[in-house]
């Protein structure tokens, strides 16, 4: 699926429109069960083991290490719940179901600590090597690769040598920037991964924890004992097949990935030196990803929202939740913002459906939204 017409989809991070190629693996596949012995359960099989194995080569992991899952949320819970550790650390711009996990890892009596971000998003390593000092007994650390919400990309090589140092586990969130960039240059320093379909082209509801070789590792879904007693329940063979073809596709389009987040950086450029009371989240540090995090110096993010929406752009705020409302954005507060100045903010994410004419065609119109505040 394309933009619809008179439309122009700009909300790729929350989920990015299905793949053709993966439509139509969708409608063509054999629909069998992989654990059945017969021949359609075993072609089941090993469509699937190819998807596995692609994975797998794209991260640098075991393909037997390739867990599904049903999504990002199942995985990092999965890791964060399942590696048996004894302290929990995570980034204070996490996802928020690395939050509620971490709630539920303290409930069960573990120890918790946020790792603060600076005011770019970023984890400084003194702040990280001080924390793990401090730590007692298995120490897991849980990070973000990107950030939904404003595309920051944290240096996971350093942070990865520190925390190996100290003799701890590090899990990184990969769902934002699987597949959509290149990962071989620190994909080596993580002891699990997790990954998300529907953000590179795939369909929701399939996903995967990665996991290196030699973890303990307690199950969060118990049962039939499917993907080698890691995950039980009948694999979901549509999902994980489309998820395969997303991600070649996916890889196939990383340059234009990059041609896109330029123009968006282009883009901020501009609408900064017309609004210079224009703030975008993390301009300074690395941002990989076709994402921007614009905070309009007086409009609230839901009146943007309606105007966007009316004009044919579909954008979300910072942080929209499941029930629709704009609350201001945990991550933006984490980076120093005032919450009423984290109110005002909206994410802008482009992907494969896109082109340069519908960042240019927002890019006019957000500049008239801003004049018009003037």
């Amino acid at each position: 699926m394309a933009n619809q017409p008179g439309r122009v989809y700009l909300d790729h991070h929350a989920t990015s429109p299905l793949r053709p190629e993966a439509l139509v693996t969708l409608s063509t596949m054999v629909q069998a069960n992989p654990s059945s012995v017969h021949q359609d359960g075993r072609e089941a099989r090993r469509v699937m083991e190819e998807c596995r194995q692609l994975i797998a080569d794209v991260a640098g992991f075991a393909p037997r290490n390739v867990v599904f899952t049903s999504g990002g949320t199942e995985a990092n819970q999965s890791a964060i719940l399942g590696l048996g550790a004894d302290t929990l650390f995570y980034g204070a711009t996490e996802h928020p179901c690395v939050l509620a996990a971490a709630n539920e890892f303290g409930r069960r009596g573990g120890d918790v600590s946020i790792i603060p971000v600076n005011a770019h998003g970023l984890i400084e390593p003194e702040v990280l090597a001080s924390l793990l000092a401090k730590a007692r007994g298995k120490v897991l650390v849980a990070i973000m690769a990107a950030n939904n919400e404003t595309g920051v990309a944290q240096d996971l090589v350093t942070l990865g040598r520190i925390i190996r140092e100290h003799g701890a586990l590090m899990h990184v969130d990969a769902v934002q920037l699987f597949g959509k960039c290149p990962i071989q240059s620190w994909a080596f320093v993580c002891d699990s991964m997790s990954i998300s379909a529907h953000k590179f082209g795939g369909p929701q509801g399939v996903g995967a924890l990665l996991l290196r070789d030699g973890l303990s590792f307690e199950p969060l879904i118990r049962g039939g004992g499917q993907e080698l007693g890691r995950r039980s329940g009948t694999e979901n063979m549509p999902g994980i097949v489309a998820m395969g073809h997303a991600l070649k596709a996916s890889i196939e389009d990383q340059d234009c990935y990059a041609l896109l987040t330029k123009a968006l950086r282009g883009m901020e450029e501009e609408l900064c030196v017309i609004c210079p009371d224009l703030m975008v989240a993390g301009m300074h540090a690395c941002r990989p990803l076709p994402v921007s995090c614009l905070v309009a110096p007086k409009m609230e993010a839901q009146l943007q929202l309606i105007k966007a929406d009316i004009a044919g752009f579909s954008l979300s705020s910072g942080s929209a939740c499941s029930s629709g409302k704009v609350a201001p954005s945990h991550v933006l507060e984490a980076m120093g913002f005032d919450t009423h100045v984290a109110k005002r903010a909206i994410r802008v994410s482009a992907g494969w459906s896109n082109g340069f004419e519908d960042i240019r065609a927002f890019g006019v119109f957000y500049q008239e939204l801003l004049q018009s505040q003037q």
